[in-house]
């Protein structure tokens, strides 16, 4: 059972014990005369099904008993919800009946457009049909029977539940996958194409983990956009039945989320009606109706998902780096050396042969991990020219070698492009580099 479903489970068990409180109470007073008005008194077990229809918001649905489970077409209902319905219309006592003249005027209290019906049909075939109006200053319900002239006013516990009928019988979580663990995402849109994202352990010290787009492009991805789409999937995680037309049309898209279970959910969405979206889940039949929000996942365009830092990861693992440009070199290695303490190594830092300081080698890192591209390249690769410069890094960790090299741009001359072994993402000043190349020159020149 899922942490929402516990939540409703315990909501539920309360709403349960409340009524039964609620009944006991309004039962007897402290003479033992009998209080209130029993209009059904019936064992749960002897309801056979249970049919609603919300005339305001055209929303109808039709439950049956089976071998003590619940059913909607076939599909077992969420029995925590169906409890409080049961016990409610098991044992449905009016807190008093509306008499004299006043019970003539059905629209007075909302009975004579009712908001919603109720039928009930029990075991021995008999039924009741319960039509339910207007609150009494947002409290409790009036209700009749559809073939009586009886007017009952019920209180606030009796009426939630029915009032919450049937959409909550209507709507079911997708709980295929724990969204607290998703590990990949697959978009597939109309405007945009395929989007493949992955999750992968963290280089960087501090974080736990990092994502990476591979499709259109292949570079890291910005880790808060991702999980936007991951917390909009989540918000959206409870679909109602009954959908309508096929999902093929205005939001035509497939959105596919993995978990570390090797788990998947697979939503394919369509039309849009009323404020929600048309939508079918694999491995659950029928069309179902999603709250437009997840709409928003398919307007993303994978520009917006690419992180353009030049380089993403913890400088601090590098053990070798070189930097060329313009005919220009800068080679920086990290050297592990013995000490007096056989259990410690020693770090020594060298620049082009020369010894600098932590300090030093940590404010080129800084400037190095600062520089973000200015966007993504979309032009023709053939106006891409040969490399002006590259960077080439071997690390102790995940990815242990990485060569970024920067490419000439026939039409953006003040520009280079960005490639990342091969792979060209993005574009870039050459100012850019020429700072980064200037900041390694000065720290030469101070140690």
């Amino acid at each position: 059972m899922t942490a929402k479903n516990v939540k409703i489970a315990a909501g539920s068990v309360s709403l349960l014990t409340a009524l039964i409180c609620v009944c006991c109470f309004i039962n007897v007073n402290e003479d033992g005369d009998a209080r209130g008005l029993w209009l059904v008194q019936r064992p749960t077990e002897n309801i056979r099904s249970i049919d609603v229809t919300d005339h305001e918001n055209g929303l109808a649905i039709s439950m049956t008993a089976d071998s003590g489970h619940w059913l909607i077409n076939g599909e077992p209902v969420i029995s925590e919800r169906m409890a409080s319905l049961l016990a409610a219309l098991s044992y449905l006592k009016a807190a008093y009946e509306v008499n004299g003249e006043d019970a003539l005027d059905l629209a007075r209290f909302g009975l004579d457009e009712p908001k919603k019906s109720v039928r009930v049909e029990y075991t021995n075939h008999r039924a009741h049909t319960w039509l339910v109006g207007d609150s009494y200053q947002g409290r409790g319900a009036y209700i009749k029977e559809a073939n009586g002239d009886g007017i009952y006013f019920i209180d606030d516990l009796r009426a939630e539940v029915i009032d919450a009928s049937p959409r909550v019988f209507l709507e079911v979580p997708l709980n295929q996958v724990d969204f607290r663990r998703i590990n990949g995402i697959r978009i597939a849109s109309r405007a945009h194409g395929e989007i493949m994202l992955n999750r992968s352990e963290s280089p960087r010290g501090g974080e736990d983990f990092f994502w990476r787009i591979y499709e259109p492009y292949f570079g890291n991805a910005r880790k808060e956009k991702v999980g936007e789409i991951i917390s909009t999937a989540e918000d959206c995680r409870w679909v109602r039945r009954g959908g309508g037309g096929a999902p093929d049309d205005k939001y035509g898209g497939t959105l596919t989320l993995y978990d570390a279970f090797d788990r998947e959910l697979v939503i394919q969405v369509g039309h849009e009606k009323d404020g929600r979206v048309s939508c079918k889940i694999d491995g659950m039949g029928g069309v179902y109706e999603i709250r437009k929000d997840i709409a928003s996942i398919f307007g993303l365009e994978p520009e917006d998902l690419v992180d353009t830092t030049l380089y993403y990861y913890e400088p601090a693992s590098v053990m070798e780096f070189k930097l060329t440009w313009s005919g220009r070199e800068h080679y920086f290695i990290s050297l592990w050396e013995d000490t007096d303490d056989k259990n410690k190594k020693g770090q020594r830092l060298v620049m082009d042969s020369k010894g600098i300081s932590s300090s030093s080698y940590h404010e080129f890192a800084r400037a190095l991990t600062s520089i973000k591209a200015d966007g993504i390249y979309r032009g023709d690769e053939k106006l891409l020219g040969g490399a002006v410069g590259s960077m080439h890094i071997k690390r102790m960790s995940a990815p242990y070698e990485e060569i970024i090299e920067f490419l000439g741009i026939d039409d953006m001359k003040e520009y280079v492009g960005v490639a990342y072994n091969g792979h060209v993402l993005s574009y870039l000043r050459q100012d850019s580099i020429e700072w980064l190349m200037s900041i390694a020159d000065a720290l030469l020149s101070d140690d």
